[in-house]
């Protein structure tokens, strides 16, 4: 079946003239996507059993599940745009989608009909997540589960603060930049924060030594008149 066949034989279960050009000119853009893998009016029901559908649904495996929505502005025809009911039942309608794990991207019939590679970017993002998802193994688990929490690093790693450091500090890293087809030049990159942190834990400990020291040596000049000024001074 060809994509031109199955846009005809889908026809009568499209529910407006958007949602057909939503088909004809936004997913042909979208990246390798089967004729069985999309559904049309898909059935689902929100926590108050009330029967939905929902315009297109991508599914590939339960590893991708998307669901995309159609909107116009004013559905009922009456010039208004959408009244408050009505957008309490867009909104349910929404987190019914979202809680039953489905990324739901909803498109406005004006983007749909003018800016179809717009509408497209976002599916071929999603995609490509997933298959990132995938690939990486099935501990990553299909889209929609939640990534598992990562703590966050401190800003001086304990091996770092913990291993000798040197002195004098080294000269921070250079990098070459091409400067034509034979002109080079080097220039000092930018430190990381790990070799600022090491750089301050390294002029601190050294700055604490010295105050040290002195603090030893003025003891020892007060403590000690017959090695200090006393002993300098001449007797008449």
């Amino acid at each position: 079946m060809t994509f031109s066949e199955w846009i005809e034989a889908n026809k009568p279960s499209f529910g407006s003239h958007y949602e057909v050009l939503f088909a004809e000119s936004v997913l042909p853009l979208t990246s390798a996507i089967g004729f069985d893998d999309i559904t049309i009016q898909y059935p689902f029901r929100d926590i108050d059993r009330k029967q939905r559908y929902c315009d297109f649904v991508i599914s590939e495996n339960e590893d991708v599940r998307i669901a995309i929505e159609i909107d116009g502005y004013d559905k009922r025809g009456t010039g208004s745009g959408m009244t408050h009911s009505d957008f309490i039942d867009w909104q349910r309608r929404h987190a019914a989608l979202t809680s039953q794990g489905w990324y739901v991207l909803r498109f406005a019939n004006r983007d749909v009909r003018d800016q179809p590679e717009r509408c497209a970017e976002h599916i071929n993002l999603i995609l490509a997540w997933a298959s990132r998802q995938v690939s990486s193994g099935p501990h990553r688990g299909r889209v929609g589960r939640h990534r598992q929490r990562q703590s966050r690093p401190s800003a001086v790693p304990a091996a770092v603060a913990q291993a000798p450091a040197p002195w004098p500090p080294t000269s921070p890293p250079t990098r070459t930049v091409k400067m034509g087809s034979a002109r080079t030049e080097t220039t000092p990159a930018k430190p990381t924060r790990t070799q600022r942190a090491r750089t301050h834990i390294i002029v601190s400990a050294s700055l604490l030594l010295d105050i040290a020291d002195f603090r030893t040596k003025w003891e020892k000049f007060l403590c000690s008149p017959q090695d200090g000024l006393e002993s300098q001074i001449q007797k008449p």
